[in-house]
């Protein structure tokens, strides 16, 4: 995030490629493990979906003694440290699942760029937002093509006495007509009582905490899975902090339909939303 008193407006910062640029030499280590004599090796900083993320990874794995759960906290924090160290003076690293303002009219990033560029064609975000490396515009591009127009991201939004029912978003533009793509909403895309969003920005441009097991087998990874499973939606619950899109408050407050919204490549057909008639 960029932030001054100067300028008290929090934008969203995309020097990701600068960062990583500064961080690829660290020879900084966290703080001394639990037991007060080893140490772990510098975290491993990645790029991600969107330039304003910042992915960070502990140098070696966790292992499976007690003593090192420990240890995560501080090793969070020593990341979070080292990434401030080669930041400017007015950008920090912010722990943030989604950024509320992340589509909104005028300026929320910086630098500022327009919409509707030619890899994305959101009306929201502009191209510059995502990472450029090829990997990330390809497959914005291919769910699009497969698809045969933008993801829809439809969230309904929070209605208390003062939202005027039925709610129409009133930061849709219906006059744009700088891709085909564009007459995505004048078909439908955005219904009534929604908060529409139309890139894959707004699903992977999301921040968490993620934890990845190793298991020794197939047969001890699907133990796991199965012990795993019944705790997905009271995690689901726990980790709900995805109130507000666009600008907006939503009547949901959990990521994972948005995620798998956007990077949903279904035809209408597969959607059902169109008969198929095959021979």
């Amino acid at each position: 995030m960029v932030y001054s008193k100067e300028s008290p407006k929090v934008l969203l910062s995309l020097r990701q490629a600068d960062i990583l640029k500064a961080l690829e030499n660290i020879k900084d280590v966290p703080e001394k493990a639990a037991d007060g004599q080893s140490t772990r090796s510098p975290p491993v900083f990645h790029p991600e979906f969107g330039r304003f993320m910042l992915e960070a990874t502990p140098g070696k794995p966790w292992g499976i003694e007690f003593r090192e759960l420990l240890e995560v906290e501080p090793n969070m924090k020593a990341r979070r440290r080292i990434a401030k160290a080669h930041m400017l003076p007015n950008e920090y690293p912010i722990t943030l699942t989604t950024f509320p303002r992340l589509g909104v009219p005028g300026v929320f990033t910086e630098p500022f760029y327009p919409v509707s560029g030619p890899k994305l064609r959101s009306q929201f975000v502009p191209d510059e937002i995502a990472n450029p490396h090829i990997r990330f515009p390809t497959l914005a591009a291919n769910i699009r093509a497969r698809r045969g127009r933008k993801v829809q991201v439809n969230v309904p939004v929070f209605r208390d006495e003062k939202t005027p029912w039925p709610w129409k978003d009133p930061t849709v533009n219906y006059d744009l007509h700088n891709w085909p793509e564009d007459d995505d909403v004048r078909n439908g895309a955005a219904p009534d009582n929604y908060i529409h969003m139309d890139a894959m920005a707004f699903g992977m441009g999301s921040c968490c905490l993620q934890i990845t097991f190793q298991a020794k087998n197939i047969t001890e990874g699907r133990q796991m899975y199965d012990q795993l499973s019944p705790l997905g939606p009271i995690m689901l619950a726990l980790t709900a902090a995805t109130p507000i899109y666009k600008g907006f408050l939503a009547d949901t407050d959990v990521r994972w339909n948005q995620i798998s919204k956007a990077v949903d490549d279904r035809t209408p057909e597969e959607l059902g939303e169109k008969v198929c008639f095959c021979s």
